[in-house]
């Protein structure tokens, strides 16, 4: 990134912060490169999931309960799917 690209502050915990910190650390990047990373994959993520075109490769490997969650996911709008992706990191955290 230049440094002539738009700045933005944000506030989040220190929680939050000292996982992106480790994250940065383990990837090797910064803290700042770390965070736009994992924000233009969450973009890519939800694109390529919710594409016609990867339809038919995306149910090819999967069994009839994880085809109709895919499909279940696909028809839920943009803030629904960014509740149902954090509880769903949650449970995953815990276990």
């Amino acid at each position: 990134m230049k440094q002539t690209d738009p700045h933005f502050k944000m506030r989040l915990s220190a929680e939050l912060k000292d996982q992106i910190a480790e994250a940065a650390k383990k990837n090797g990047r910064s803290m700042n490169a770390e965070i736009v990373h994992r924000l233009q994959n969450s973009f890519g993520e939800r694109e390529f999931w919710l594409s016609e075109e990867n339809r038919d490769v995306a149910f090819e490997n999967l069994g009839d309960d994880e085809g109709m969650l895919l499909s279940l996911f696909r028809d839920l709008d943009p803030e629904d799917t960014k509740m149902f992706l954090r509880l769903l990191g949650h449970v995953l955290r815990k276990s």
